[in-house]
């Protein structure tokens, strides 16, 4: 019977189906778990019995692909979020911060004060950002 293992931080080490005897030195601190992860990356959770799963990664997007799912998704553009600025100085800020770069990241400070001023919820910006790494790329 196929045995699978698991270190302490959820990492999965392989499986085995020898004997318990003859169980490889590599699995001697291991914990055995039910199954094997769909995939490499992810961890298994302990309090869960399951594995989590795989972080997302963001990659850098350009802005005319950017602003164009902006419009698909959200029906906004980006003069509506530089108008939504009231305060002159911070609205010029923000304009040269959107329209000097080659690429945004999720991560960046300026999107994620522009969507939350906008009111989108991070789970929303996640979305667009999928969307855009899917539809544009």
């Amino acid at each position: 019977m196929q045995k699978f293992y698991v270190d302490i931080s959820g990492k999965y080490l392989g499986s085995y189906t020898g004997p318990h005897e003859q169980l490889p030195s590599m699995f001697s601190d291991a914990v055995e778990v039910a199954t094997m992860p769909e995939d490499g990356r992810q961890r298994f959770n302990f309090e869960t019995g399951l594995y989590d799963p795989v972080p997302v990664e963001f990659e850098p997007i350009e802005p005319v692909p950017f602003w164009k799912a902006a419009w698909d998704l959200l029906g906004i553009k980006k003069s509506d979020v530089l108008a939504s600025i009231a305060d002159p100085d911070e609205r010029y800020e923000a304009e040269l911060s959107i329209d000097g770069r080659k690429t945004y990241q999720r991560d960046d400070e300026t999107v994620v004060r522009l969507a939350t001023l906008m009111g989108y919820p991070p789970e929303q910006m996640d979305t667009l950002w999928f969307y855009v790494q899917t539809n544009y790329s």
